[in-house]
């Protein structure tokens, strides 16, 4: 399969599937330098001047909360597609999933002793929701994600605990009982719920599985998110509704992240490297959401040494020389596997038995329609 190329044979939907992951993996790794490990650091965005402060603005304007929104849907589309592959193969899907959730919770568990803020657990216990609503119809899956959507956001008014349980939280050991109620209280519960049943119904509706990717989709989606974010801009200029429009702004600029990554792969295939950049990370997502959180805890370790105060450009420049390295490990890992490590163990302990995966001969990195069936 060539880059070139935008008929999207099985490969190439798992492969535009990897592009938007890779993508996710960029945004969450920014995410966390602007948020959750500035805590880490312990200082606040009031400690922040000159450079470091305008560093900040704009990540809490474009990136967090952003894009684990983004990876949420592709958990859901990922189980679609899993679950189609069963139907076509006429093979027991429910078990099996169980288990691979299980399986996806320890692994959130061990996460859980380096990063208290593991999402891992939580998409392991939402993702059993999605089981009853398997067989629903695609206009119902529709209303259900929409629901739970406005849900997370009346949710949100009664939150005025977020920001301190935050720092209450801060690297430590935190139960998965407590994590769960910071989750539904929050409203995050519900708003990855949603997220999962858009991407079932995404995988239903044959999105990313047509003859061609259909650029119709992205180009409303794109026209829907900048209108959406025009209209809460002058909402939020006018009427006093923060933490209400806060869900929408985010989902409206995930939307328009998409949009804007899925037409330019459509329209820009030149950008070659661009694409198998994002793609290899995406194929080891799991591996590499993983890797990030290693590289931070290291990193803190030494903050003392690494950091003068806030310094938050540092973490910037940290941040995404170490994107770079995932990019370039992920290449040279995926030159002789079919898949990431983690992804490998995953797979094995799913099937309970050692999975292949080595290339038998040297192949290209999007060799096989079935490399990836990990919803991360």
């Amino acid at each position: 399969m060539t880059l070139t190329s935008i008929k999207t044979t099985s490969s190439e939907r798992i492969y535009m599937i990897d592009i938007l992951r890779g993508f996710a993996l960029y945004g969450i790794i920014l995410a966390h330098i602007g948020s959750i490990y500035l805590y880490e650091l312990e200082i606040t965005s009031n400690d922040l001047t000159g450079m470091d402060n305008k560093l900040k603005k704009l990540l809490e304007l474009f990136i967090e909360r952003k894009f684990y929104l983004i990876f949420s849907l592709l958990f859901g589309l990922s189980f679609s597609i899993q679950l189609q592959n069963a139907i076509n193969r006429n093979k027991p899907f429910v078990l099996k999933y169980c288990w691979r959730l299980s399986l996806l919770f320890f692994i959130g568990f061990i996460h859980n002793q380096l990063y208290p803020f593991d999402i891992l657990q939580i998409y392991a216990f939402i993702g059993v929701l999605l089981l009853p609503i398997r067989k629903i119809a695609t206009p119902v899956l529709l209303a259900i994600s929409i629901s739970l959507f406005i849900f997370s956001c009346v949710f949100l008014q009664f939150d005025g605990h977020i920001k301190d349980s935050l720092s209450t939280l801060r690297i430590q050991k935190v139960s998965l009982s407590q994590t769960l109620t910071h989750q539904i209280a929050s409203g995050h519960f519900f708003m990855i719920l949603s997220l999962f049943t858009f991407g079932l119904w995404a995988g239903k509706k044959n999105i990313f599985t047509l003859g061609r990717i259909d650029p119709a989709y992205f180009k409303s989606l794109f026209i829907f998110s900048l209108i959406s974010l025009l209209i809460l801009k002058i909402a939020h200029n006018q009427f006093s509704i923060p933490s209400f429009s806060l869900p929408l702004v985010n989902i409206s600029f995930s939307f328009l992240y998409i949009s804007i990554i899925s037409l330019s792969y459509i329209y820009l295939p030149h950008l070659k490297l661009l694409w198998q950049s994002l793609e290899v990370v995406g194929r080891m997502g799991l591996t590499n959401y993983i890797l990030q959180t290693i590289f931070f805890y290291i990193l803190f370790l030494f903050k003392s040494i690494l950091f003068n105060g806030g310094d938050l450009y540092l973490l910037f420049i940290y941040a995404n020389s170490f994107f770079f390295f995932q990019i370039l490990f992920s290449i040279w890992w995926l030159k002789k596997h079919k898949q990431g490590p983690l992804e490998w163990i995953w797979r094995s302990a799913t099937d309970l038995y050692r999975v292949t995966n080595l290339y038998v001969k040297d192949k290209s990195l999007c060799d096989t329609p079935d490399q990836i069936k990990s919803p991360l």
